[in-house]
């Protein structure tokens, strides 16, 4: 099965501090509702695993070829996004993961060759 990955914004001094406390809330407590609706995230990934736990072992040990990279893409976390091929969304929790309704938005992010440069 594929899951597509998403995950927030890189934090950098130069981001407005609503966005900055948006990813560090979603990073920390797996509350991802904020920096979804500030558009926040981007698909830097599609993940080739059996489910969800699966997808979140090969994010982060490999191997590298059941991982089709996007843009830069850090290890699976917590506040990070998973969805299926049927569409159903999950944020990797401190302990499991929990269904993210309504995810992806339309106007989410997605990544292009452009973004990967370094």
């Amino acid at each position: 099965m594929k899951y597509e990955l998403y995950q927030p914004e890189i934090l950098d001094q130069g981001m407005p501090k609503a966005h900055i406390d948006a990813v560090t809330k979603a990073m920390l407590n797996a509350d991802v509702q904020e920096a979804v609706e500030m558009g926040l995230y981007r698909h830097v990934a599609n993940v080739h695993a059996t489910g969800l736990v699966s997808a979140f072992w090969v994010g982060n040990t490999g191997p590298n070829e059941s991982i089709e990279r996007l843009d830069r893409m850090m290890s699976i976390s917590v506040g990070h996004i998973l969805v299926d091929e049927d569409r159903k969304a999950h944020v990797v929790a401190s302990y499991g993961f929990e269904p993210v309704p309504g995810f992806p938005p339309a106007d989410v992010s997605e990544a292009g060759p452009e973004r990967m440069k370094l």
